[in-house]
């Protein structure tokens, strides 16, 4: 027992001292070491009329006290193909699903981006937009349109 306890010391001591020999040279070289893990993605539907101007998101994030936080910055990954985007500070009422720690939030007023989409002229079939959103808390989310234009 006592050499497998030796053994398990030893390679974590190893694998240590090579991580901090690797952002030791990262910091020679003038660079930082990272660690990135994939970012979760959520697909979300829409269906808008063709030329229409509709409003397909309104990211914000809400406090636990039901206050308004930091209006997110809003990335986008993918733009629409078939339409255009448009972006502007909007206030939204909280609208939670009942399983959301903020569900009694609802109603409330808060600050958000809304994010508008209108299809090219006489366009209709499918189109996709993907937002990368920071709430500005540490955490960073990425959104999946997938646009139904009739």
């Amino acid at each position: 027992m006592q050499n497998t306890m030796s053994l398990r010391l030893g390679v974590s001591l190893a694998i240590a001292l090579v991580s901090l020999s690797a952002a030791a040279q990262d910091k020679k070289a003038g660079s930082k070491a990272t660690i990135s893990r994939p970012m979760k993605e959520t697909v979300i539907y829409r269906e808008v009329f063709t030329g229409n101007e509709s409003r397909i998101a309104y990211p914000n994030w809400v406090n636990t006290d039901c206050s308004s936080g930091p209006v997110p910055d809003l990335r986008i990954s993918t733009a629409p193909k078939n339409g255009e985007l448009r972006m502007e500070e909007i206030t939204v009422p909280v609208d939670r699903a009942k399983d959301n720690s903020r569900f009694g939030c609802n109603g409330k007023p808060v600050k958000a981006v809304g994010v508008y989409y209108k299809s090219k002229a006489g366009y209709t079939g499918p189109d996709n937009v993907v937002i990368d959103v920071d709430f500005k808390t540490g955490t960073v989310s990425r959104y999946n349109y997938k646009i139904t234009v009739r």
